[in-house]
């Protein structure tokens, strides 16, 4: 083979292998984009998936919030019915202080007592109260007087509460020095809902105290 031939045979040689490194070229070029295009798909997709998991986990977390509450808030309220309840059952009494303290800031007056028959809360309560305002010095009308009904208790009034104290001038309820104002706060102080009335038939020196059934 002459030289002539030689060459020709290295010309289309490197033709040959230029052809091959561009097609080769290209065609990693090709499946490379089909490859990264794939990738990117999948990662976009990845990237969606983690944004609605993402979603989900707050959307849930807050539900759990909120039931938490909910069930916060119910446990208070069932709590507060329990004390209620409990609070109605548990029977009223009077406790010597700071009651006596109270009672003994004023002179002294006659009582009369009288409290809802049939109601063994309403007995015990009267009685309390009479032992109080006896070691306190007032003079108790003995025995308590038992009612059939509390209607016209308060002497045709309309006070309300669970004890209502009757006197001839009600205006002495706001007076501490005053027996009435101090028999009254005695009453507040241990928590007893009480009401006013006024009798003028009544003597001076002389309260009725009208014991009802607790609220």
């Amino acid at each position: 083979m002459s030289i002539e031939e030689l060459k020709n045979v290295f010309d289309v040689g490197a033709v040959i292998l230029l052809f091959l490194t561009f097609a080769f070229g290209a065609g990693a070029y090709y499946t490379g984009s089909i490859i990264n295009g794939r990738q990117a798909s999948q990662i976009r997709k990845f990237d969606s998936d983690l944004v609605a998991a993402k979603t989900d986990l707050e959307k849930q977390q807050q539900s759990t919030a909120e039931a938490q509450k909910e069930a916060a808030e119910a446990q208070l309220a069932l709590k507060k019915y329990i004390d209620e309840v409990a609070n109605k059952q548990r029977p009223r009494a009077m406790p010597d202080e700071p009651t006596l303290k109270i009672l003994k800031a004023a002179p002294p007056k006659k009582a009369i007592i009288e409290y809802l028959d049939g109601a063994s809360d309403t007995y015990l309560f009267a009685t309390g109260l009479s032992i109080v305002l006896a070691r306190a010095g007032w003079h108790v009308m003995l025995p308590l007087r038992p009612l059939s009904t509390l209607v016209g208790a308060a002497g045709g009034g309309t006070a309300q509460g669970e004890v209502i104290v009757t006197m001839r001038r009600v205006q002495d309820l706001q007076l501490p020095s005053t027996a009435e104002g101090a028999l009254w706060n005695a009453l507040l102080a241990a928590q007893v809902p009480v009401g006013g009335a006024q009798d003028e038939t009544l003597a001076d020196d002389t309260i009725k105290i009208t014991v009802g059934p607790k609220f």
